[in-house]
């Protein structure tokens, strides 16, 4: 692989690891690129604005709460797939996920943390709770997992 800096100056870069190592790291870029990005959070704030309204800050955690749980867990999962597939040619995620039960260690710590939050309740629960006092003391509609805020 080869790539220019600003000088025209070409530098190469070698692989070193099997086309499979180096198909994990792409996928795994790829997939920290997505979950930073603009259309991610703008996917995840839409979702967080059309439903906060129906959290309470209460002990209850009510029917539709594991309802809308499972709707967000689903739209999140499907975001990054057809995202992932839009950018990798071939991409499965299937056999992504086979990878990663084998590569668990390989994750960057904070990319794993954000994956793992989006299939757990109470993170859902806060994520929605958070957002919805975040849309009531500023009257902006909006908050990420990112951290990126997004109108």
């Amino acid at each position: 692989m080869e790539s220019k800096n600003g000088d025209d100056e070409e530098i190469l870069f070698e692989s070193t690891g099997t086309a499979e190592d180096n198909k994990f790291d792409e996928i795994v870029g790829k997939i920290e690129e997505i979950l930073l990005g603009e259309d991610f959070a703008s996917v995840q704030n839409n979702f967080c604005r059309s439903h906060c309204n129906k959290f309470h800050n209460d002990e209850e955690n009510r029917p539709e709460y594991m309802e809308l749980f499972n709707s967000y867990v689903t739209l999140m999962e499907s975001t990054i797939d057809s995202m992932l597939s839009s950018q990798i040619p071939g991409f499965n995620m299937t056999q992504f996920e086979s990878m990663l039960v084998e590569r668990q260690d390989e994750i960057s710590g904070e990319i794993f943390d954000l994956l793992s939050s989006m299939g757990d309740f109470n993170e859902f629960k806060d994520l929605m709770l958070n957002y919805k006092r975040e849309q009531n003391k500023s009257g902006k509609n909006e908050l990420s997992l990112s951290g990126k805020h997004i109108s």
